[in-house]
């Protein structure tokens, strides 16, 4: 997401998403420091703007928010975003916040055959 402000540049929108058990206090700390640390050595990022987190829904997998920063020139946008995500990614894999993905649970009633159990059956003789 891309919104026009004037002359503090262009808003810059980035989805994101954590687990259930991840403390948000602590990704909101993580993510801002990561943001304040991109901003000032990406080309384009506006350096005084405060980068703002905001946690706005609960979904399947986990807790949506988007961290809102602001760039001076609309294509600069995909740098910022570029290293966001790899800098992002590697602070949460080094603090255990994990970025949920969706599964599935599947509920199979009781001594109800499907053709994987024929699978499992063959391989297990």
């Amino acid at each position: 997401m891309l919104t026009a402000l004037g002359v503090g540049g262009l808003a810059v929108a980035l989805a994101l998403q954590v687990a259930y058990e991840s403390h948000l206090p602590t990704v909101e700390e993580l993510t801002l420091k990561v943001a304040r640390e991109t901003a000032a050595c990406v080309e384009g990022a506006v350096k005084d703007f405060e980068p703002l987190v905001r946690f706005y829904d609960f979904s399947q997998s986990g807790v949506k928010f988007r961290l809102i920063m602001r760039i001076s020139d609309f294509p600069l946008q995909h740098d910022l975003r570029h290293e966001l995500v790899k800098r992002l990614h590697a602070a949460y894999q080094q603090a255990g916040i994990v970025i949920p993905y969706p599964t599935r649970t599947l509920h199979q009633a009781a001594g109800q055959k499907t053709p994987l159990d024929q699978v499992i059956n063959k391989t297990a003789t």
